[in-house]
């Protein structure tokens, strides 16, 4: 008998043969080379196979899964495709004559540090999926084996095991035999609502940042947990959408005040809006491509400490979004709301709601509104909220509560 602590997972039985997943091994060393542009081609090269590789798996899932199957591989053929990323790759090869691999190694963790520095949950899980691309496209230039891990194994139905699983690994697996995984790391919905129900949590009120939205519905009673899952893929499958019909891209801006921060982007000309207020000091713009790097000039000027676009495929929580309010809202419509045994503070104003026809508006409106984190926080606090209790993996909504208010009691629960 195994018992498995710390996990999150759905309620079942299934029998087969232990199988632990390792990751290929890359070779990631500084190595230096003669022909600089020679290692360049060789990346593009990789780049197009695996963009090539991602359009198939994706085929094959919409024929399988509908458009719900597709939605991870087009989300990677986004960044895949995005020149920014790989342009910076190309600068440290030609100005250091050092290999694609460990080029592209650099980047990425610079990307991550970046991502993970700005306190956004929507954008710290976006940092897992630029680890998975540039790990597939370094092991695609490497020539590292992409077949069946198992395939060596007899026809035994297998039940794998291993610290995490992406997309690309899973489609390698013949998921004829594959009969069950067990990771340590999962959706932040369900690991949030699953943690949620099995500590009997019953809030006085409840939030979530973007997304996280979304469980703290679950979480309230104001959708089942089905029903959240259901609206959780139809959001990303319409935001997905919008962003092939209208590229655009975010930054982060620290340390300057909302008003001044929201006053460049007035003054900037094209689409660019305050995105996130995460906390006092660090707001996230999203909007056109140009017009954000435009505003990030402007905010340098204006004596922000950093102001860095972020390697994203789509201007989320801007205007940029408004064609996957249609979609959404369709979804939405048909869920089943009921009212929530505590009030939710809402992304769109701050404000706390319980008549869940309100509550469905908003959430529509939250595509294109920004995410008011910060005063969110600040309403609760004067609502009399002494006690912040952060559900799922991760701590970086305690950090941003803690940035409001100092002498609030915060805590987190990642595990039972």
């Amino acid at each position: 008998m195994m018992q498995i602590k710390g996990l999150a997972g759905a309620a079942g039985c299934v029998a087969g043969c232990a199988a632990v997943f390792r990751p290929s091994e890359l070779c990631l060393e500084r190595r230096a080379v003669s022909d600089p542009q020679a290692e360049i081609d060789a990346m593009e090269a990789a780049r197009a196979r695996y963009n090539e590789t991602l359009r198939r798996l994706a085929g094959e899932a919409r024929g399988a899964q509908g458009k719900e199957g597709a939605a991870i591989f087009e989300a990677y053929q986004v960044i895949a495709e995005d020149d920014y990323l790989f342009d910076q790759v190309k600068e440290l090869i030609r100005a250091e004559s050092v290999c694609a691999s460990w080029a592209i190694e650099q980047k990425r963790a610079e990307t991550e540090a970046m991502f993970l520095g700005v306190d956004d949950p929507y954008l710290q899980a976006r940092a897992a999926d630029i680890n998975n691309v540039c790990k597939e496209i370094t092991g695609e230039l490497q020539g590292v084996d992409a077949g069946d891990p198992f395939a060596g194994l007899r026809g035994e139905d297998l039940i794998v095991f291993a610290e995490d699983l992406t997309p690309a690994d899973t489609v390698r697996m013949d998921r004829a035999r594959l009969k069950g995984m067990v990771t340590e790391k999962g959706g932040v919905t369900s690991h949030t609502v699953i943690l949620a129900k099995a500590l009997g949590v019953k809030p006085d009120a409840v939030a979530g940042h973007s997304l996280g939205e979304f469980s703290a519905l679950v979480v309230a009673g104001a959708l089942s947990f089905e029903d959240g899952l259901r609206l959780v893929s139809k959001r990303a499958l319409a935001m997905q959408a919008a962003c092939e019909q209208q590229p655009g891209t975010m930054a982060a801006v620290l340390g300057l005040e909302d008003a001044v921060v929201e006053r460049i982007c007035d003054e900037t000309e094209g689409t660019v809006v305050a995105a996130n207020y995460n906390c006092p000091g660090q707001l996230v713009i999203s909007g056109a491509v140009e017009a954000v790097e435009a505003a990030c000039v402007k905010a340098k000027e204006a004596g922000a400490k950093r102001a860095l676009r972020l390697p994203v495929g789509g201007a989320f929580h801007s205007p940029l979004m408004e064609p996957a309010k249609v979609e959404l809202a369709k979804a939405i419509a048909e869920a089943p709301f009921r009212t929530p045994a505590c009030p939710i503070y809402q992304n769109v104003d701050a404000k706390a709601y319980t008549d869940p026809e309100q509550i469905k508006a908003n959430l529509i409106a939250q595509l294109t509104a920004p995410v008011r984190w910060t005063y969110i926080v600040k309403n609760m606090l004067a609502d009399g909220v002494d006690e912040f209790t952060e559900l799922g993996p991760g701590t970086v909504l305690q950090g941003l509560v803690k940035k409001v208010s100092t002498e609030v009691a915060v805590e987190s629960k990642a595990t039972l």
